[in-house]
């Protein structure tokens, strides 16, 4: 560069010719208060150096000359290069923020000449004077305002190169501050895509600094700021990575920690390549750590975006086979393989990460219980065929405790009615037909039985091996019931089953009943299934039946009439007040010999009109519900006696609702002449209808319970 050669050979000359002028005149201190600001002054920093800077733009002398320089060194002169403004910026922000890379080199050159000349004038010159000098000017340099920027820092966010070419040169050695938004001028450099600055500061700085906010470096920045749509290798990575190696060393473990680190949301830079789908960068990443072993996550997000070249890219590479890295509940690539239902992908991922088939997610599933559930046939043959997956199906016979509480692969397709999937399931993976899984230990034909699923009953019929059908035709779960019990109480009819010749047709449950009993738990019984017992037997559990019924029948009806005896007394108690209090009127009445004599004083009052009403309704309710309580002793059916029963039991809660009301406008009717004790009482009582409000929540509550428990 030209200007600066010049400038080179004149500044030191001119500056010295300026120095030995001051030692003529006895000043022999650079930093007297004569010649440089003081300390009061320091506030007009910038006004000072605007006034200069106008100066300089109006002179029309070719730049780098000797006379321009000389112009410009004479303008500089008064400032003093450690002085700051109030915002704690240096002469150098202020010449970074006019864009003049001349007065940042003169300012440069003038602060190493100012110590060369304060130096010279002590007793000795040794190496450590020459460190001082560095470190003062190092230190000068590295000045930040009070967002914590640098001038480098602003040279960068400029996009200036000649100016944080010059920063950089001068102060080499600087490991670079981060500025309030946590960043070092080398990651702003990263953010904002300045190519040429990245490889300056790369090149020239010995120890650049990568850091930025959250934890990431400066790879984050160059991953997260590329378009989505460039997915080759990027220059700004390769400098990056460049700059790494010279400062780490290729291969060492601090390289690999810094290709490596993740950002405080646990994100390393392959996780956002691979999340932005850039597949150049995965390669380059890869390809400067050839050892990466914690592609796992990476892999995971690949695989459920769908990205097959960046998987093939992963899988190619290796990687680890350790669970530190898996997606959310513990679903490895093998699983959201699966689950995105692309047989490609899961060959892909078998491949190479033949493990992750025994891997199991928070559930205890396997890659082949979500394909099952899923109903991926191809995928399940893919999975219990698969070379060296020997492993897998001794996993899924261990009859440990653990396996008892996670439903088998047959179990969950069973529940699915896929008989396709079952019927491969049989094929290949016998042993399942013998497990039981639910709370009640049911086996897969207890559970067809179950939903009444007549087709995956015949299958399972059919595709059982011997071995194993024999056992689960006659398995009892913790009710005592056999898959016969159930498929004939839900009044379903499987001539397969029923017929079948290892069928136990005698065998009987908790509760004493065969098979062929559970024909009187359902009202609707089919006329197929009325068919398969004898007429005689029919016609002798016909009687047994009835007589059954009505022995539960008169336990029913005196369990109602227990509970109505007390609440006959609750409403007895509600009608006989609210019948006494329509007679024993608030305020009273007109005495005798005045003109309304034997009427209610208050019944111009509002409130007192409420009163009477409330009662009547309280009343009313109170005493129609004591009547159907006295209806309900006269029938013998429990369902009808439950019906009045609940009646006369909502009639009850709404006159103790009623009665409360009219003991409030009675209250208030009385007290009308105080309002502030009126309305004190009537929010005290109201506190009662919030009660109501609570306890009816709660009935609806546990009643929706019970029938979830019913059903």
């Amino acid at each position: 560069m030209d200007t600066a050669t010049d400038t080179d050979i004149v500044f030191p000359a001119t500056l010295a010719r300026d120095a030995d002028s001051e030692l003529e005149t006895g000043d022999s201190n650079e930093y007297s208060d004569e010649s440089e600001i003081s300390e009061d002054d320091e506030s007009s920093l910038e006004e000072i150096f605007e006034s200069c800077m106008l100066r300089i733009n109006q002179n029309k002398l070719p730049q780098g000359s000797p006379e321009r320089v000389q112009f410009v060194l004479t303008e500089l002169g008064n400032i003093n290069l450690w002085s700051k403004a109030e915002d704690q910026k240096t002469a150098f922000h202020y010449a970074v923020a006019h864009e003049s890379s001349e007065v940042v080199q003169l300012l440069i050159h003038k602060a190493r000449l100012s110590l060369s000349s304060s130096s010279s004038s002590s007793s000795s010159s040794s190496a450590n004077d020459a460190l001082d000098q560095s470190v003062s000017l190092e230190s000068l340099l590295r000045q930040a305002d009070l967002l914590g920027y640098t001038a480098l820092h602003r040279a960068v966010e400029n996009g200036d190169l000649e100016i944080s070419t010059l920063l950089a040169q001068a102060d080499p050695n600087d490991k670079h501050v981060q500025n309030f938004k946590g960043e070092t001028p080398f990651y702003t450099a990263v953010s904002l895509q300045k190519i040429e600055i990245v490889k300056m500061i790369g090149t020239t700085c010995t120890v650049p600094a990568f850091d930025g906010p959250d934890g990431t470096i400066a790879l984050h920045a160059a991953i997260a700021n590329l378009p989505e749509a460039h997915r080759g290798g990027s220059d700004m990575v390769k400098v990056i990575l460049e700059a790494g190696e010279r400062q780490f060393s290729t291969g060492t473990q601090r390289f690999k920690d810094f290709i490596r680190k993740a950002d405080d949301y646990g994100n390393t830079a392959l996780n956002l390549a691979v999340m932005w789908n850039h597949l150049g960068m995965v390669k380059q990443i890869l390809k400067a750590d050839p050892s990466y072993e914690h592609s796992d996550n990476a892999l995971y997000t690949a695989t459920k975006q769908g990205y097959k070249d960046i998987i093939e890219e992963l899988c190619k590479h290796g990687g680890s086979s350790s669970l530190d890295a898996l997606g959310p509940r513990k679903h490895t690539a093998l699983h959201a393989a699966v689950l995105s239902g692309d047989k490609d992908l899961v060959e892909m991922i078998l491949k190479s990460r033949i493990h992750s088939a025994l891997e199991r997610d928070v559930a205890g599933w396997t890659a082949l219980h979500h394909a099952a559930h899923d109903k991926f046939d191809s995928v399940i043959e893919m999975l219990i065929n698969f070379p060296n997956v020997s492993e897998l199906k001794e996993l899924l016979s261990k009859p440990d405790e653990f396996w008892e509480k996670v439903p088998t692969p047959l179990w969950l397709a069973t529940q699915g009615g896929y008989t396709s999937t079952v019927i491969i399931l049989m094929k290949f993976l016998p042993y399942l037909c013998g497990g039981v899984n639910d709370e009640k230990h049911r086996n897969v034909l207890h559970l067809a039985a179950h939903h009444s699923d007549k087709e995956m009953v015949q299958t399972i019929l059919k595709h059982c091996p011997s071995e194993y059908l024999k056992k689960i035709l006659n398995d009892k779960d913790d009710d005592g019931n056999t898959p016969l019990h159930l498929l004939i109480k839900k009044g379903c009819f499987v001539k397969e089953l029923i017929e079948h010749k290892e069928i136990d047709r005698a065998v009987r449950n908790n509760r004493n009943w065969t098979p062929f009993d559970m024909l009187y738990v359902r009202a609707n019984i089919i006329a197929e299934q009325e068919s398969l017992v004898p007429p005689r037997a029919k016609s002798k559990k016909d009687g047994a039946f009835k007589v059954a019924r009505r022995e539960l029948m008169n336990k029913e009806v005196e369990r109602y009439r227990g509970r109505i005896k007390t609440q006959i007394i609750v409403t007895a108690l509600i009608t006989t007040v609210t019948f006494t209090v329509g007679f024993t009127l608030p305020g009273g009445y007109y005495q005798s010999g005045q003109l309304n004599q034997g009427m209610a004083l208050l019944t111009k009052n509002s409130m007192f009109t409420a009163f009477m009403v409330l009662d009547a309704i309280a009343l009313a309710l109170s005493t129609t519900s004591l009547l159907l309580y006295f209806i309900s002793s006269i029938y013998e059916d429990p369902r009808e006696v439950s019906k009045l029963n609940l009646a006369s039991a909502v009639l009850n809660i709404f006159s103790i609702i009623a009665m409360m009301a009219t003991f409030i406008t009675g209250m208030y009717a009385v007290l009308s002449h105080s309002q502030t004790l009126a309305v004190s009482v009537s929010i005290v009582c109201s506190t009662f209808f919030v009660s109501i409000v609570v306890l009816l929540i709660k009935m609806l509550c546990d009643r929706d319970k019970l029938e979830e428990i019913l059903v």
